[in-house]
């Protein structure tokens, strides 16, 4: 379906990763990889525990004018140390937009 998606909206260059988030980000860090938008939408009872690994690797994933979009259950709050854009409640979801400092 992300590929449909992808394809249906001209985008090249996108790259889907299917394994375990603090691989990835580890594995991705390793290898000084950057990127301009990063997508976080882990289940919703997983993203507390998930958090700290996040504030780690973000940061140097992150490109000097990326974005972060990180969707969790509305009444969380997510935190990063980068420069919070925006949060808002969408019925049972939120989304915060965080940009890098």
């Amino acid at each position: 379906m992300i590929e449909r998606n992808l394809a249906k909206l001209d985008l090249s260059g996108a790259e889907i990763v299917c394994m375990d988030a603090r691989r990835a980000l580890a594995a991705d860090a390793a290898a000084d990889r950057r990127y301009d938008l990063i997508l976080v939408d882990p289940p919703y009872e997983d993203y507390p525990e998930l958090q700290k690994t996040l504030a780690i690797y973000i940061p140097r994933l992150l490109e000097p004018d990326g974005v972060v979009v990180v969707e969790t259950e509305s009444r969380l709050e997510p935190e990063l140390p980068l420069t919070l854009r925006t949060s808002r409640r969408y019925g049972s979801a939120r989304l915060t937009v965080f940009e890098a400092s």
